[in-house]
């Protein structure tokens, strides 16, 4: 991909947004992270099962990150060092997607929960440098301020997550 072409995609693509990476992650068999970009020059950082992702049944399963960048070009440098390769590399996977065939076998579902949970506790999920990342689902949120998920949490956290994004 150039960057002439990220910014078309960008510009007419429905949501204003180009999924650029998929990769498995190496902290949980069968789960990978979808690094999509946003118009805004936000980030997605995705965690979903391998299996649901390529049949398009995305259903975040694991924990959801967004930043933002002050700049296209700030976005793009930052990506290039967490994917360390240049933007002549990525791929805009509407066009490509991740296939059923790439899908490691064995995917279990309780040890790959326990893995996020773990990182997510200690903050040691990778994310791109130089933005301010925030969890976007209430789960994972939970697991990283209480250690768990917590009923008695929910809307009080809620509303101070809508004070802190807004």
């Amino acid at each position: 991909m150039r960057f002439d072409e990220l910014e078309r995609y960008l510009a007419v693509a429905m949501g204003h947004s180009v999924t650029v990476d998929v990769r498995r992650c190496p902290a949980a068999s069968g789960v990978v992270r979808v690094t999509t970009v946003y118009q805004d020059n936000s980030v997605s950082i995705v965690h979903d099962t391998a299996a649901l992702y390529a049949t398009g049944e995305n259903e975040e399963w694991g924990p959801k990150y967004v930043g933002r960048y002050e700049t296209i070009e700030k976005l793009v440098a930052c990506l290039e060092r967490y994917f360390d390769r240049p933007i002549s590399d990525w791929r805009n996977y509407a066009m490509n997607p991740f296939t059923e065939e790439e899908v490691e076998a064995g995917f279990d579902p309780a040890a790959a929960l326990h893995s996020f949970e773990e990182l997510v506790r200690a903050k040691q999920v990778a994310l791109p440098p130089d933005a301010d990342f925030r969890i976007m689902n209430t789960h994972w949120r939970h697991i990283a301020k209480y250690g768990e998920y917590r009923d008695d949490k929910v809307f009080e956290e809620e509303d101070e997550f809508l004070e802190e994004v807004s």
